[in-house]
């Protein structure tokens, strides 16, 4: 609250991947996804606004959706200083993921 908007809204990536990774009954995919939209619409070229919008429509099972965040999160460079230390990491997933999610729509 102190810092609004600092480092792409920040702050709030933590508590969207909270309810993407917390036991039952706090977990929440339906609240991830909606604070990672909020990132998304925010922060647009964070790669890890996207990386976790995509990781959220994986876990959802929306296979476009997932494509085209991981695909973002691609093209987007690791430019803040909380998403440089996990830059390669989100790398790597988002383009595991992307395999994923291409896997499910390119099924006849």
């Amino acid at each position: 609250r102190e810092l609004p908007g600092w480092d792409g809204d920040v702050g709030w990536a933590y508590l969207g991947a909270f309810y993407t990774a917390a036991p039952f009954p706090l977990k929440s995919l339906t609240k991830a996804a909606a604070l990672f939209k909020t990132l998304v619409d925010k922060a647009p070229a964070s790669r890890r606004n996207h990386y976790y919008s995509g990781v959220v429509a994986l876990r959802r099972d929306r296979w476009a959706e997932a494509r085209e965040h991981f695909s973002e999160a691609l093209r987007q460079k690791c430019g803040s200083l909380t998403e440089l230390d996990f830059c390669a990491y989100m790398e790597e997933q988002a383009r595991l993921g992307l395999v994923e999610a291409e896997s499910h729509t390119q099924r006849p």
